[in-house]
This record gives C-alpha cells, sequence and structure tokens, in this order.
C-alpha cells in the first residue's frame, strides 16, 4: 500500500489504469450488471500520464510471483530493510529523469483478464502497447517475471517489432526468449558486481554482485540503468 500511494503521488504521478480498461461482465455473477461488481473484477497497472498516446520511450516493470504487489521487488526488504531497495521506485525515478514513460505491472492481482501472471501482461500489453510500431520499449523483470516475458515475446504480435532490450534479475525463465533484442540476466552471485557469467538460452549471464535473490534488483540497477543508455 505504501509503494502504491507513492507512485501515484507528487513525486511519481503515476496514473492507476485499471485493467481491463473497459469493465467487462463476469457472466459467473448473478449482480453482473452493477457496475461496483464489474469494477472490483478489474485488475490494474500504474503508468505514466497519456502512457498510449505519448511517443516517449517506455520503461515496462515486471515483478515476480507470490505476495509481491505493483511496485514491489520483494516485500522482505521492504518490511525489514527499507522501501527503496525492495521497491521498484528508484527505477521508477530513473525512467522519469531520463524521458521514458513508465508502466508498472501488477501480475499477482487477480481480475477479468488477469488471472494468472501471463494473462494479466498480456492483457496490459494488449491494452496499453499494442498501438506501438516503434522500437521503443525496455523491460525489466525479476524472477518469474522472466517467465511472463518468455510468454509475451511468444504471443503477443508486435514483440518483436518494439522491444529495445530486456534486462533479467535472477530470472527463472526456462526457454529461450523469442526475440532478437539484446536480453542480460543479473543473477544471483558472489562474483564481482557486473562481471560476465556466461550465456544461457541465449540470454548472457552477469553477477548482481550478491548472493541473495531477492536483493538482485536492488543491486543490479546501476548496471541495467547503464546498459539502457548504452546505444553503441
Amino acid at each position: 500500500a505504501v509503494v502504491s500511494t507513492q507512485s501515484t503521488g507528487t513525486k511519481y504521478k503515476l496514473e492507476r489504469i485499471d485493467i481491463p480498461i473497459t469493465p467487462v461482465q463476469d457472466i459467473t455473477s448473478n449482480e453482473e450488471s452493477k457496475p461496483s461488481n464489474l469494477k472490483s473484477k478489474q485488475s490494474f497497472v500504474f503508468a505514466s500520464t497519456d502512457f498510449k498516446a505519448s511517443s516517449k520511450k517506455k520503461l515496462l516493470l515486471i515483478n515476480g510471483s507470490g505476495a509481491v504487489r505493483a511496485g514491489q521487488w520483494a516485500r522482505s526488504i521492504i518490511m525489514n530493510d527499507d522501501l527503496y531497495s525492495g521497491s521498484m521506485l528508484p527505477y521508477i525515478t530513473w525512467g522519469q529523469e531520463n524521458d521514458f514513460d513508465v508502466l508498472v505491472f501488477n501480475t499477482n492481482e487477480k481480475g477479468i483478464f488477469s488471472g494468472s501472471p501471463v494473462e494479466h501482461a498480456t492483457t496490459s500489453w494488449e491494452e496499453l502497447l499494442f498501438q506501438i510500431d516503434t522500437k521503443s520499449v525496455f523491460i525489466v523483470a525479476h524472477s518469474y517475471g522472466g517467465c511472463v516475458v518468455e510468454s509475451l515475446a511468444k504471443n503477443v504480435p508486435n514483440f518483436e517489432e518494439v522491444v529495445c532490450k530486456i534486462a533479467f534479475t535472477d530470472s527463472v525463465h526456462f526457454g529461450k526468449i523469442k526475440s532478437t533484442a539484446p536480453a542480460v540476466n543479473w543473477v544471483s552471485s558472489m562474483k564481482e558486481s557486473n562481471e560476465v557469467l556466461g550465456e544461457n538460452q541465449g540470454c548472457e549471464m552477469r553477477s548482481a554482485g550478491t548472493s541473495k535473490h531477492p536483493w538482485t534488483s536492488h543491486f543490479a540497477k546501476e548496471y541495467i540503468f547503464s546498459w539502457f543508455l548504452d546505444t553503441s
């Protein structure tokens, strides 16, 4: 709740967007015609103002599975250490400072057409990213978020045409990502931060500089930011 409040506050100014944008009747309910019932069945994301209409680059942030909600990388860090290390707030700040529109997925929030993390991400993409026709999308995905990206790459028609780079943090995806976009997985390792560790399924592996899975997004962020801005 704190992350949600911060994200939509005066500093970050993200908007909550219900997914799907147009409410859909729940045909299993006896009260499906009531607007309040339809509203309760929707999931949501956080996005920059005028996300769909804007021509800016897009920064997509996809969390892992479990209890984490929109804007969170690791609840354990938020509760036991500090908000910024465990949340997406530093990523949102960086994106806004570097002229990106930001989209924060909420893959564990169930609703109509959001019954699973993959379904939520697919519905969100269709609602907010399907109209993009330029290579302008940068993705950060943590843990199971990598599996979500793997599915998006296979199933959304314009993924290949619009995605520039994909940064994973200790992703658990199993197959090769169906995309020619450069992809790096910053994995849990005590090797020197950002050291190249090899390749797996066509994805370069680098050390996040920590052996603790929940901390990889925090430790890798500066390397991800630099890599996203590197046009060489």
